[in-house]
């Protein structure tokens, strides 16, 4: 039997601007009605629902609900995805790291990195890169402990300083997409570009030698969501032999988080503990009391 809280679920990551703005334009192209209020029939009567300050999970589910509808039509789904199809809203269900984005020194960008390291049916090894900002993070904190900021970070190279300030910029944006876009579309070339930017970003902060490998081993990595659906906005798609300096992938895609839900179990923090267990995990179970051992709190 399955315990309350592997059924519960939660609302992890929640962005309100874009969720409030893909819902509103689905009303607006439908039924022109308002962007901040989205008509719901209950029988013979209408009610309206305003999407400004959701109340509790309640709240965030049935938003979800009206968002899986709203965008329906355009989603695909990661398990599914063709390479090349360019999905303009990807959804999935599976691991996703978590990290503070920093820049140059370790300077915080006010964002939030989501990276997932899939494969699909068709067996296409794809890098989810997801840019948030670190404000739509629910129920616990994205700062950054003294003894997990180490490591590498990110400098100023071309077409990086969108990608280290877009999911923090786009947030407030009354014009989002400039933040993805500040000089229009960019070509096949610039994206093949950003992609394996954007890669490197997320799988390699905070690498420190030959550590970076498992994310639990990089500085500024928060934790982890296990097995946690995510719907998302994707604005860059890089395919074929997409390197960086860790990983080859068949397909890159970046863009930005709508929400993240998962198990009230589902999240876990990198903190002294659970990195012990982590490491441990890895050798077989007679080890894993020594190897425990040897992980000390900081």
């Amino acid at each position: 039997m399955r315990s309350q809280s592997s059924s519960i679920i939660e609302y992890h990551y929640w962005s309100e601007r874009m969720c409030s703005e893909l819902i509103g334009d689905n009303e607006k192209n439908r039924m022109r009605v308002s962007p901040v209020s989205v008509g719901v029939p209950l029988g013979p009567l209408t009610t309206s629902l305003s999407l400004s300050r959701p109340v509790g999970q309640l709240g965030f589910a049935s938003h979800a609900r009206m968002l899986r509808k709203a965008a329906k039509r355009e989603t695909v789904n990661l398990e599914r995805l063709k390479l090349g199809a360019e999905p303009k809203i990807l959804s999935g269900t599976s691991r996703l790291v978590l990290s503070s984005l920093r820049t140059e020194g370790g300077r915080d960008t006010g964002a939030v990195t989501l990276y997932a390291d899939v494969t699909t049916a068709e067996g296409a090894r794809v890098a989810v890169c997801l840019f948030g900002s670190a404000t739509n993070v629910r129920d616990f904190t994205t700062e950054v402990p003294a003894w997990r900021r180490f490591g590498w970070t990110c400098s100023h190279l071309r077409g990086v300083t969108e990608l280290l300030l877009a999911g923090a910029n786009a947030e407030p944006s009354q014009s989002p997409d400039s933040a993805w876009w500040p000089d229009g579309q960019p070509t096949p070339e610039d994206t093949e570009e950003l992609g394996a930017y954007a890669a490197t970003i997320c799988e390699g902060q905070g690498t420190y030698f030959d550590r970076g490998i498992l994310p639990w081993r990089r500085g500024y990595t928060l934790g982890q969501f296990d097995n946690s659906e995510w719907l998302a906005r994707i604005y860059y798609g890089a395919y074929g032999h997409v390197r960086t300096s860790d990983a080859l992938f068949d397909a890159v895609l970046v863009g930005a988080p709508y929400w993240v839900r998962g198990a009230l179990t589902s999240w876990s923090a990198y903190d002294a503990d659970s990195i012990a267990r982590l490491e441990a995990n890895r050798f077989p179970k007679m080890l894993r009391p020594l190897i425990r051992l040897g992980h000390r709190r900081p």
